[in-house]
């Protein structure tokens, strides 16, 4: 669940991320954002905000842009524990992550990192994981 608790309010307000194919990225961020606790979706046609009831906490917004080309800047979202990794990379496995990489430990960024890496149907680069604090 993204809470301002957590410390995601303080440093985001929002990530606007760029499909080229929204129909297709649908169902995908619906998993996701939803595995995140953004469970209200708002859908204009063009773009689709995910958020929570409160419309003043993080949201993530997903945008139609047909000349779209991933880059290899990389979005990670904090998961509250290891078992979240791997509630939250399970659900976007099951939705259509590819160059999916489970969950698993990755002491080379720092002790008690544990992270899964992918991709979105449109090869934007996420990772969701959990930092000890």
């Amino acid at each position: 669940m993204v809470t301002p608790e957590r410390g995601l309010f303080a440093f985001c307000d929002h990530l606007d991320i760029r499909v080229r194919d929204l129909e297709r990225a649908k169902p995908f961020y619906a998993a996701l954002c939803g595995a995140l606790g953004l469970t209200r979706m708002v859908d204009n046609g063009d773009w689709i905000c995910y958020e929570t009831d409160d419309t003043r906490d993080v949201f993530v917004a997903i945008e139609r842009d047909p000349d779209f080309t991933p880059s290899r800047t990389r979005i990670a979202f904090r998961g509250a524990s290891p078992s979240d990794v791997d509630r939250i990379s399970e659900a976007a496995r099951t939705a259509g992550a590819v160059e999916f990489e489970g969950a698993h430990a990755c002491p080379e960024y720092t002790e008690g990192y544990y992270a899964s890496f992918f991709c979105d149907p449109d090869g934007n680069r996420l990772e969701v994981c959990y930092r000890p604090r």
